[in-house]
């Protein structure tokens, strides 16, 4: 049997439930490395290497600059990944390795004493983390057959909510200030568990070696107006994200007025996981039978709401309640969007090229919302606007994804 046979077959298969969690496992990995690292540990490590006055611009600048490195790896790893002929097949080394690169960035972050090492250490990991998550999201395309592309997305948006729920429980007891390193062990554990699962059980091929060289580049890629608008809307969702995500916790310990940061964030990101987790798995299969758009607009308005009422009304309990509309939006919009990306792919053979290529819609946004946030925070909390400013951007980012994503013309 030839590989184009065996990828044929790959795609006629209907997936059982053990299948989608074998393929999903690694997100639950990816996330429980992501959850707590940027809304907690992350600020963390900041404060204790930076002066307070200047605490926002240097959080900002550590993850800008190791984001940086990652929106340039993910669509290059994507790209080399596509064309891999290793007998482990087109997905696995860079799964693998990518995690072992990041699990040695991980390990070291800790151990470091100036805000240069930290910033080092940080783009081990991101560099790590593309590289593998690059290759990862070439699976589901690769295996998905196109009737059950909702129902994946369900169950990635449904891993993904695990993850970092599990993340954030993990770091409510083992993350204090001064005490991060148990964590970042648990965290490189359980992204090499996940990545060597992901290698054992799931299927893989080396790229046909009569596949030729596409000539459309990254940069045509995104001359499919559909994939445009879909990279964009995607860009606009994911600056709010990232713009809440870093520096919530400076929020609440400087704008509530909490000492107990990490807690506090920690049970306001529990929460908001709490509504993510009721609306991933049901909005993904819902997807499929009524469309995409409508659930990633109706998504994207929630969390616009979510982010207003962190500048009208900057109370506890009103931050606790809004974390409820918040989740359920992001839980919607991660499960849905990922089954609209796989709709609207350009080139069908280079799908982990492509999805590199909308990997940096979310990249590119990483590197940009901590930037722009500890600007916007350095010069406007002199006059009381620092943190209004931020969420106002959030707000404003995720109205303008609500509306556009209605552009994508191909797809429900």
């Amino acid at each position: 049997m030839s590989l184009m046979q065996e990828g044929a077959l790959l795609f006629e298969k209907t997936l059982s439930t053990r299948d989608h969690l074998n393929l999903s496992i690694y997100w639950f990995s990816l996330n429980f490395h992501w959850g707590a690292m940027l809304a907690v540990v992350l600020p963390i490590e900041v404060l204790g290497r930076s002066p307070e006055a200047s605490k926002g611009l240097a959080l900002g600048l550590v993850a800008g600059v190791g984001s940086l490195i990652g929106m340039v790896a993910q669509p290059v790893a994507g790209a080399f990944s596509d064309r891999c002929r290793h007998r482990w097949g087109r997905r696995r080394p860079f799964v693998l390795g990518g995690a072992l690169i990041n699990a040695a960035g991980l390990l070291w972050m800790p151990r470091t004493t100036s805000l240069f090492a930290l910033a080092a250490a940080f783009v081990l990991v991101q560099l790590g983390n593309n590289i593998s998550g690059a290759a990862y999201q070439g699976y589901i395309p690769d295996q998905v057959p196109s009737q059950q592309r909702g129902k994946a997305s369900g169950y990635m948006g449904l891993m993904s909510m695990l993850g970092t729920v599990s993340s954030f429980g993990v770091a409510a007891l083992l993350v204090s200030p001064g005490k991060t390193s148990p964590f970042y062990t648990i965290l490189a554990l359980v992204l090499l568990l996940g990545a060597a699962v992901t290698v054992w059980r799931v299927p893989d091929t080396p790229a046909p070696e009569h596949q030729t060289s596409s000539r459309m580049s990254w940069i045509d890629s995104l001359r499919n107006p559909d994939f445009l608008w879909l990279s964009i809307t995607r860009a606009l969702v994911m600056l709010a994200l990232y713009a809440m995500v870093t520096f919530v916790a400076y929020f609440i310990r400087d704008r509530i007025g909490l000492p107990n940061f990490v807690g506090a964030t920690l049970v306001v990101s529990s929460i908001a996981l709490g509504g993510s987790l009721a609306s991933a798995l049901l909005a993904g299969a819902l997807s499929d039978r009524i469309g995409r758009k409508g659930i990633v607009s109706v998504a994207s308005l929630a969390m616009a709401v979510a982010f207003l009422f962190f500048v009208v009304a900057p109370t506890w309990n009103v931050i606790l309640t809004v974390g409820v509309l918040f989740g359920l939006g992001y839980g919607a919009y991660t499960s849905v969007d990922w089954a609209l990306a796989l709709d609207v792919l350009p080139d069908k053979n280079r799908v982990a090229r492509d999805l590199g290529v909308w990997g940096f819609s979310s990249t590119l946004p990483q590197t940009l919302a901590p930037l722009i946030g500890g600007v916007l925070l350095y010069w406007l909390a002199p006059v009381g606007w620092g943190y209004s400013g931020i969420f106002l951007l959030a707000t404003l980012s995720s109205l303008a994804a609500a509306v556009l994503v209605w552009r994508i013309r191909s797809v429900r």
